[in-house]
């Protein structure tokens, strides 16, 4: 794998990029121990600063990418924390470029601002991410490719989104006619053992509400060590039976849905996401995206069932798919998957031998039509 840095031609220096956003998944250690590579995902404030930097990297890579194959809602950057030891040796060295800006007026030194620990960043602080876009090669099927990707320098605490123990009338959330307050004062008092804080009282209150809530089959899984047949009745079959439904309570926000997605996850660096409409050819207003990680030397079990659709160059190990859209709204029955579709749909292209990238441009193009 060569490494090149994305320079400006007048100074010969890397160009820095910075983005504000909410923390969506880290990855920075395994077992307690520093990663070689780590990772950071952030949902940046607005949709189009997500759209501005999938588009970069696309246009930056050698062949272009598919802006469509990547997600449009979050910005993935990754760090080497390897090292060198005095005898020459190298070791993975935990990032610490951390620091804490919530009390800071004005933009300083990075010497200037008082650091903070990286084990207490959590999903949903806000963050100001500095970066720098660098380019890596990789070979695909007997050819060179050229891959941009952005790698973190910096990262600033603007805001942490824990729920603070002082409860301020404006975040009191009544169950029945007693505040969490309330309720907590009330169990100390008929309980002195028994000590639950304000910030406890919310979280089970918060589970119970959340387990009454009806559940729906937001993603499938598919594992990779999944049967395919050539039979027609039982190669659908054994294909209907591989998909794993995932019923959970709908996501209220762009951002929960990554993070339900990145649970769903293998371990592993996320890929750049693949696209497949179904097979009703009418159907141009939605899409499956597939997610899949890829770790390094790879050597799970390519995919069966996207072998076949996509090619050699595709998933390795176990995928999640959603249903997705240009109006995607998380909370919305619209987004539930139906698996036996999904199975159909996968089917399909399996038999038919149809292009999957050929099939979406034609879709996106008579969408494009529609909308004249």
């Amino acid at each position: 794998m060569i490494i090149a840095k994305l320079c400006n031609p007048a100074t010969g220096e890397p160009i820095t990029i910075w983005v504000v956003g909410r923390i969506g998944k880290m990855w920075f250690t395994k077992f307690g121990n520093p990663e070689s590579q780590a990772s950071l995902t952030i949902m940046p404030l607005s949709k189009s600063l997500g759209q501005q930097s999938v588009t970069l990297l696309a246009k930056m890579s050698s062949p272009a990418l598919n802006i469509n194959q990547q997600s449009m809602q979050v910005i993935h950057t990754i760090k080497w924390q390897n090292g060198k030891r005095n005898d020459g040796e190298t070791e993975a060295i935990l990032f610490d470029a951390v620091y804490d800006v919530r009390a800071e007026g004005s933009l300083k030194t990075y010497s200037e601002w008082p650091l903070w620990k990286l084990g207490d960043l959590k999903p949903g602080d806000l963050v100001l991410l500095e970066m720098k876009m660098t380019r890596y090669s990789k070979k695909y099927e007997e050819k060179w490719h050229s891959r941009a990707q952005y790698e973190m320098i910096a990262i600033s605490l603007l805001d942490i989104t824990d729920i603070t123990e002082e409860e301020t009338q404006a975040d009191i959330e009544k169950e029945g006619t007693h505040t969490h307050r309330q309720i907590s004062d009330i169990i100390t008092k008929e309980y002195p053992d028994c000590v639950l804080k304000v910030k406890q009282i919310k979280q089970l209150q918060a589970q119970i509400k959340s387990e009454a809530l009806p559940t729906a089959c937001v993603a499938a899984k598919i594992s990779n060590h999944m049967a395919l047949s050539t039979s027609i009745t039982q190669g659908l079959l054994l294909l209907l039976a591989s998909l794993l439904p995932i019923r959970l309570t709908r996501p209220t926000s762009n951002l929960h849905a990554l993070q339900m997605i990145e649970r769903l996850l293998p371990a592993g660096e996320p890929q750049e996401l693949l696209i497949l409409y179904p097979k009703e050819k009418y159907i141009t207003h939605w899409y499956y995206h597939i997610y899949f990680t890829s770790t390094p030397d790879d050597d799970r079990v390519l995919h069966p069932a996207l072998l076949e659709i996509f090619g050699k160059r595709r998933p390795r190990g176990e995928v999640v798919i959603v249903k997705n859209s240009e109006e995607f709204a998380p909370d919305s029955p619209a987004f539930d998957l139906d698996c036996e579709d999904l199975g159909k749909t996968l089917w399909w292209y399996i038999k038919s031998g149809r292009d999957p990238v050929e099939e979406a441009s034609e879709r996106r193009l008579m969408h494009y039509i529609q909308q004249l």
